[in-house]
């Protein structure tokens, strides 16, 4: 085994470099400290010792790789509209345009270096490198109409809006001005009025993030150069989005003396209208005949449960002295602040007010008070759904703390009174149930009907693979194999998910197949690209080096949600790929995925991988593949928020630390700027940690979230690897929720990757990767 690389971190941790190894979300119950990867062997260290001593830094290293799927059911809750609503408030992280640099087809090799990387590519390969910044080039506009669009691409840039559309309309092709019309219409900060806002949603029907556009127009409504009736107009054909738009509306009705109309509004987008402290005090102006104290507190109410601080402060200056007592508290005890004294002052018959409950719980759970948080949450518990679906959260957090520590009967108490009928936390919670009452409890009766709540639950196939191999098992232990077996068969049917490929498994059919809707027509696609406008815009952004905008506009061509064919998303998945952004491809592909359709060709992009990086053996081309489609999904650029780049998401200071065990040439730029580089360096650590472990699932979780601990799992829960505990079980206690499904994802990339290798005959070669 290979441990030069652990070996050289745990040393690098012994002279004072902390170093918490690919922590991706830090749980907030835990301390900082906790993330730090401690763990040394000293039979291990008396060779490099010297060596890394001279060598000794004193930055600090976190390594944060990309987080990837939200909670799988939550999901499918998430409407475009709701997706659409809630976007001005969100921070977008800023795409960085791929810049072209060098590739190398071989490492730069030091004096004792010995890396081999192939020197001939795999028929199946892909070429992809970063955007290329040389001459500019069209096969779509005519001369004048691209040297034209190359400077309002430049004022574009600049978010220099009105230049760009002065310019834009000279062309004689009108493809970009619609492109930067549509793009300054969804910049928040454009200045764009309502009126341009109108024009376009009354002309472009079929464009996308229309919803986004709709709601920013509904901000941009001003009656000094509206009338009411062109309003109400609008609205009758774009019904509100938002709390904002039914307030503006409500004061059209208003201005046009239909009170009763208004009236329903205000009562309904008062709530959670996100205003600024001015618009509050304008409606509240406008409004004051409609709107009661009991307004302003569902108000308060809202945004303190929203955890929205600045519109929650701004809304207890309208309430009465002792709500201005209770919602002080809530927003001390949500921003951390000491809130005892607050608390005490609330008067006596607010304090047992289900939100400032809900808060102390929260408050207790994050300071690992667990049993003073599951007190109050049983004395709070109601019939109130709303309130249920906040406490079932925190009643999940706190039993997977019982869980660590190993009290499987308490944690299923905590769970079972959770009184929730339906949602993604329904669904989770009921999983966990039977997982504990099944796996834990020995109590196989009671897991079913979990397992089968559950299912009843879900829609997503991750989730329905989920729940189909849980029913299987427990129909097996229970001895009811025909009845176990219809159960497998339908979880095979989800090949590319983890427990689809677990219950094939299971029902013993050697031969392995996983649905593919990809369809395709080369003479369709070239109409495509020239005939359709928004897939010309993609073609005309590569053309100008731009393709850091086209990502919008390939969801939307390839959007399952807006009734796309199964044609239609293909070649959306191949326009992505042709312009080299094969991250736009595989999320094309993922969200087709959550309808169960598989566009395979677009989702499994196949580069090549070294084989060996000096020493170092690496593994095989479907596991490097498998963990980078999780990482970075193959963008070359990707930098994570914590500042994990390129295709494996190194950190510059792993990436310097693993340059220097591998002798090549550390380089900052090159980590997103040469696929290679990062390859190599990202392909020998997991390669490293596979060795440490002897487990492909454990490397992938050491990858994640640190060598030291899966360790610390492995004393707790046992070692899977000795079958002291099932691998899958022990997959399913990793504390963190980002991590097991991180190991999950990773599993399952494998194999269909090496289903493609040879689809006709392909073997099923997950048992492969959790007990080989």
């Amino acid at each position: 085994m290979n441990f030069r690389f652990v070996i050289i971190i745990n040393l690098f941790l012994l002279i004072g470099l902390t170093f918490p190894a690919y922590a991706k979300n830090i749980p907030p119950k835990l301390k900082p400290e906790k993330f730090i990867d401690k763990s040394v062997s000293s039979s291990k260290t008396s060779k490099l010792f010297d060596n890394i001593t001279k060598n000794k830094k004193k930055d600090q290293v976190a390594i944060t790789p990309k987080n990837d799927l939200p909670k799988e059911e939550e999901l499918n809750q998430k409407k475009e509209i709701k997706k659409d609503i809630k976007e001005p408030k969100q921070k977008q992280t800023a795409e960085k345009e791929i810049v072209k640099s060098k590739e190398t087809k071989e490492i730069k090799k030091n004096d004792e270096a010995k890396e081999i990387v192939p020197k001939i590519k795999p028929q199946d390969f892909k070429s992809f490198s970063p955007e290329h910044k040389g001459p500019l080039e069209t096969k779509t506009l005519n001369n004048r109409d691209f040297e034209i669009s190359k400077v309002v691409f430049d004022y574009v840039d600049r978010k220099q809006w009105k230049l760009a559309l002065s310019d834009a309309q000279k062309m004689q092709d009108k493809t970009i001005y619609n492109l930067v019309n549509w793009m300054y219409l969804i910049d928040p900060q454009s200045g764009a009025s309502f009126n341009e806002y109108f024009i376009f949603i009354k002309n472009n029907k079929d464009w996308p993030r229309i919803n986004r556009i709709k709601y920013l127009a509904e901000h941009k409504i001003n009656f000094d150069n509206n009338s009411p009736s062109s309003i109400i107009e609008y609205f009758n054909n774009n019904p509100p989005l938002s709390g904002f738009g039914r307030l503006r509306l409500a004061e059209a009705f208003l201005e046009n003396n239909q009170s009763e109309k208004a009236k329903n509004l205000v009562k309904d987008g008062f709530k959670d209208a996100e205003l600024s402290k001015n618009d509050l005090r304008y409606f509240s102006k406008i409004f004051k005949k409609f709107l009661t104290q009991q307004d302003y507190v569902l108000r308060a109410d809202y945004f303190a449960y929203e955890a929205k601080y600045q519109d929650l402060r701004d809304t207890i200056e309208y309430l009465n002295a002792d709500y201005q007592k209770l919602y002080n508290a809530r927003a001390a005890l949500f921003t951390k602040r000491s809130a005892d004294n607050l608390i005490a002052q609330v008067p006596q018959y607010l304090k047992e007010d289900p939100g400032l409950i809900y808060d102390r719980i929260k408050w207790r759970r994050k300071k690992s008070r667990f049993d003073e948080a599951l007190t109050l949450i049983n004395l709070s518990a109601s019939d109130s759904l709303e309130r249920n679906q906040y406490l079932a959260k925190e009643r999940l957090s706190i039993a997977r703390d019982k869980i660590q520590d190993k009290e499987f009967k308490t944690a299923y108490e905590i769970l079972k009174d959770h009184r929730l009928k339906d949602g993604s936390d329904y669904a989770e919670i009921e999983w966990h149930l039977g997982w504990l009452a099944l796996s834990f409890m020995n109590q196989p009766d009671l897991a079913l009907g979990h397992f089968l709540r559950m299912n009843a639950a879900v829609s997503y196939p991750i989730s329905k693979a989920r729940a189909a191999f849980w029913i299987g098992k427990t129909y097996k232990k229970l001895g009811q194999t025909n009845q176990a077996n219809t159960w497998f068969k339908t979880g095979s049917q989800y090949g590319t998910t983890f427990y689809g490929q677990l219950s094939h498994k299971e029902i013993d059919e050697k031969k392995f197949l996983i649905n593919n809707s990809f369809k395709f027509s080369e003479e369709k696609y070239e109409e495509f690209k020239k005939n359709n406008p928004l897939a010309k815009s993609v073609v005309v952004l590569k053309e100008l080096n731009r393709t850091k905008y086209t990502k919008d506009i390939l969801r939307h061509l390839g959007d399952v949600d807006q009734n796309k064919t199964a044609e239609e998303i293909s070649m959306a998945g191949v326009l992505a790929q042709e312009i080299e952004r094969y991250d736009f491809a595989i999320q094309i592909a993922k969200n087709a995925s959550y309808k169960n359709l598989n566009f395979l060709e677009i989702s499994y992009p196949r580069i090549e991988v070294p084989q060996q990086i000096k020493d170092q053996k690496i593994l095989d081309s479907s596991v490097i593949l498998a963990l980078i489609r999780q990482e970075s999904e193959f963008d070359t650029s990707a930098t994570s928020r914590v500042g994990a780049k390129g295709l494996m998401q190194i950190m510059p200071a792993t990436a310097r630390l693993l340059s220097k065990v591998t002798n090549i040439d550390f380089s900052r730029e090159k980590l997103t700027r040469d696929k290679d580089y990062n390859l190599a360096l990202g392909s020998y650590y997991i390669s490293d940690l596979d060795d440490l472990f002897g487990s492909h699932y454990l490397a992938f979780a050491a990858y994640n979230a640190g060598p030291n601990r899966v360790e610390k799992w492995i004393k707790t829960f046992g070692d899977p690897r000795r079958k002291q505990i099932d691998a899958i079980d022990f997959i399913e206690l990793i504390p963190f929720h980002e991590t097991r499904n991180y190991v999950q994802r990773v599993s399952e990339n494998i194999n269909v990757y090496e289903y493609l290798k040879d689809p006709n005959n392909a073997t099923n070669k997950i048992e492969k990767i959790l007990y080989r």
